[in-house]
């Protein structure tokens, strides 16, 4: 645990941050993921979410798509901002270019892939940390944000007490058929499809795997109070995030970058100064 004499080191971990983005963006570039590379949809999913809405009403989120020298040059100003950001840390104008266009890129993006996915959210919240500069600041924003990250998991596990989902018996194994099946059918010979095949066949594991899940989500309300904790609750989201790619091919790796503020290495930290 870090004790109050330590404070976050707001370079090491921009540099963390800022990295980590960019290799996010090069993964989305060579799945074609850009909004240059969506090949101008006309399709969208607004549903009821207010941005959404107001950007496509305003005529932003059909401009980009569908112009490809201003879908490009927002991608490139996009990525050109993390780099720069990763380079001089404390570049607010570049820091603070990246936060809108991360969320211009989301909103957009996911309108015209028809699909609200919130893995870019994380990311987007971890941005404005950053827009502090000093210390003190830095050290208040990165606090709130440790707070929403704890928020977003426990809130999880209530959800599922709410519904009732964690005791439900067979409801994970429906869940693992209806995402597994496309792939066991089309890959019947993998490691993976015998291990989601046996899976299968042993719904109780299942279950339990859902009960751990749902207490351990209930647990990161504790994150509130303590940070002795933090350790537990960085491996268990990470655990958590790779078996949902695993087994679900969900995709959240993303969002998981504001676990960074769970991370309770003292070289990441530095001796507050005593005035």
């Amino acid at each position: 645990m870090i004790s109050s004499n330590f404070i976050p080191n707001r370079t090491k971990f921009a540099r963390i941050y800022y990295g980590a983005v960019i290799l996010f963006l090069l993964y989305r570039v060579y799945y074609h993921l850009m909004l240059s590379q969506l090949c101008g949809p006309v399709l969208t999913f607004t549903n009821t979410d207010l941005t959404y809405i107001t950007l496509k009403w305003l005529g932003v989120a059909g401009y980009l798509v569908q112009n490809k020298i201003a879908a490009l040059s927002f991608d490139t100003c996009l990525i050109g901002s993390a780099v720069v950001a990763f380079i001089f840390p404390r570049h607010l104008p570049a820091i603070i270019t990246f936060t809108l266009l991360m969320g211009v890129y989301e909103v957009v993006g996911y309108s015209y892939l028809c699909f609200h996915k919130h893995n870019l959210t994380g990311l987007w919240v971890a941005s404005l940390m950053f827009w502090a500069i000093r210390d003190k600041p830095f050290e208040v924003m990165f606090n709130y944000t440790r707070y929403y990250a704890l928020f977003t998991y426990c809130s999880a596990g209530f959800w599922k007490f709410y519904r009732g989902i964690w005791n439900l018996k067979n409801h994970f194994v429906i869940v693992l058929k209806n995402d597994a099946l496309p792939y066991m059918v089309e890959h019947t010979a993998t490691v993976k499809s015998n291990l989601l095949a046996w899976l299968i066949m042993h719904p109780q594991m299942l279950d339990n795997m859902m009960l751990l899940t749902c207490f351990m989500q209930v647990a990161y309300v504790l994150g509130y109070f303590s940070k002795k904790l933090d350790w537990v609750f960085f491996v268990f989201a990470i655990s958590f995030h790779l078996l949902s790619l695993l087994l679900l091919r969900a995709y959240f790796i993303e969002f998981g970058i504001i676990l960074i503020t769970l991370l309770p290495l003292k070289t990441l930290y530095r001796q507050r100064v005593l005035v």
